[in-house]
């Protein structure tokens, strides 16, 4: 494996490029992370227990935790333990605090990180640099473009060690490994109804607060969640991206369609 460090003046940013494809990376994990579509092999086992890993990151993180007498850090409320200080203070504000200290200049929506609030003003600005050349979507960050390339390929690298199932994104992932542990962190203030990830409360709030950030460019029509403006789109566009398999019909939405193959269910019984 060889990875080639070069800088692009116009940004003054670093990158990491794969020697298999050519993709552009900002960090090495994120490098190593995507070698992992060039192959199936484990690239770094510990050397210790012999437990093998995807990426080195994770390889170091369990070596640290499980061997090494290294200092952890702990979260006196859950218990996670951190190598460095500067992890567990992000843990705490991420999961068990309301501090938001990034505020949005547009809608005033805050966020517990900058790189997150980053990511919320491309939502303003309509920045989408990374454009799929098989169906000419674009998207805001490449790792969002590098996700949906899954979707052509049917690539699903990610396993659930439980039932097996496999997902295109780690976030898939991480979302469906709670139904088997039940884990809903995140607390309603308002009607203290939890939840498993930090985005479903988020946009769960919006209920309380009526805040729908979320514009239809055509209509104006204003939604709460990202996923019902996308959908609501497909009204105007007269897009119908999801195809039966079995008779060629399409729909604007994957429920609708799930709802449709239940009819070839039935002509099957």
């Amino acid at each position: 494996m060889e990875t080639i460090l070069y800088q692009e003046s116009q940004f003054k940013e670093k990158y990491f490029k794969c020697s298999n494809c050519g993709n552009l990376f900002f960090s090495k994990s994120s490098l190593v992370q995507h070698l992992k579509t060039h192959s199936k092999k484990k690239l770094y086992p510990c050397k210790v227990c012999g437990k093998s890993y995807n990426s080195l990151s994770v390889l170091q993180k369990h070596t640290t935790i499980v061997h090494s007498d290294v200092k952890l850090h702990e979260c006196h409320i859950c218990k996670k333990k951190f190598t460095k200080t500067i992890h567990l203070k992000s843990h705490l504000r991420r999961i068990h605090t309301e501090e938001k200290p990034y505020k949005c200049d547009f809608c005033k929506m805050a966020f517990t990180l900058s790189s997150h609030l980053k990511t919320h003003l491309k939502i303003h600005t309509g920045e989408k640099p990374f454009k799929c050349d098989n169906c000419e979507k674009t998207f805001t960050h490449n790792y969002h473009l590098k996700a949906h390339l899954r979707v052509h390929t049917g690539e699903k690298p990610f396993k659930c060690e439980t039932c097996k199932k496999t997902f295109t994104v780690l976030h898939y992932l991480k979302s469906h490994e709670k139904v088997h542990t039940g884990e809903k962190p995140y607390k309603c203030n308002v009607c203290e109804m939890t939840f498993s990830h930090k985005c479903a409360l988020n946009c769960h709030i919006r209920i309380h607060t009526e805040d729908k950030p979320y514009k239809c460019d055509i209509c104006k029509k204003t939604f709460s969640v990202k996923s019902n403006l996308n959908v609501h789109k497909r009204t105007h566009t007269g897009e119908k991206p999801y195809e039966c398999n079995s008779c060629k019909k399409t729909f604007s939405q994957l429920s609708n369609l799930n709802n449709h193959l239940k009819t070839h269910e039935k002509k099957v019984l």
